[in-house]
């Protein structure tokens, strides 16, 4: 395709990689509002415009539930819709129109191969200038920082004071030692209880000795 023709290039038949690089810029701050309600009705400047408010709301609702950009579900919308399907050429008047100059150059510059589109001189959407370097900053240089003179050396007479040591003994922790309780002596010769012989007595049954009583 040659570059005379690219303005005449449908939008639905743009590669996948410059629509979601066109949807990501259209998507910032909404600007896909502002791009849709400038749309006429037939891709004809000066026709009524082909989407209202309920529109709008209707792409909102469809994204959410798909999880799709608003701004490539409008595109998608647009580009087969009608029989006069819109081109590069359309699109980039239609941004210019929404003075949507960001999506606009990217329209004219990585789309159609040419040069930006001329921006007003003044308001949000005029080109920032970005002031002139000064001179005397373009020649300083390397060498000129080299020829900076360094500070002077320090005198020999400057006496050096040592810090005086302090006098305070240094603090000893004592830890406090108790006594042991002494244990009671064991006696050398333990006395042992020995049971008396019972063997010679005469045992009595239970039984007796309750009818005795």
């Amino acid at each position: 395709m040659t570059k005379d023709n690219l303005g005449d290039v449908e939008i639905r038949k743009l590669p996948a990689g410059s629509l979601f690089k066109l949807c990501s810029i259209l998507d910032c701050g909404d600007d896909w509002k502002q791009l849709m309600s400038v749309i006429p009705v037939a891709c004809k400047e000066g026709n009524p415009p082909k989407y209202t408010v309920e529109h709008m709301k209707l792409i909102e609702t469809a994204g959410m539930c798909q999880k799709r950009p608003y701004s490539e579900i409008l595109l998608e919308e647009w580009g087969t819709s009608g029989k006069c399907r819109p081109t590069v050429s359309v699109l980039l008047q239609c941004l210019l129109k929404a003075e949507l100059y960001r999506a606009a150059d990217f329209v004219a510059v990585q789309l159609l191969k040419g040069p930006p589109p001329r921006r007003p001189e003044s308001g949000p959407a005029a080109a920032v200038v970005y002031p002139e370097e000064p001179a005397s900053r373009k020649d300083l240089t390397v060498a000129s920082v080299d020829n900076i003179p360094s500070a002077p050396p320090l005198p020999s007479d400057i006496v050096t004071v040592t810090p005086i040591p302090s006098s305070t003994p240094p603090h000893l922790s004592v830890t406090p030692q108790f006594p042991s309780p002494q244990r009671a002596a064991t006696p050398q010769n333990p006395t042992v209880l020995v049971e008396p012989d019972t063997g010679d007595v005469e045992r009595v049954s239970y039984s007796i000795l309750e009818s005795a009583t």
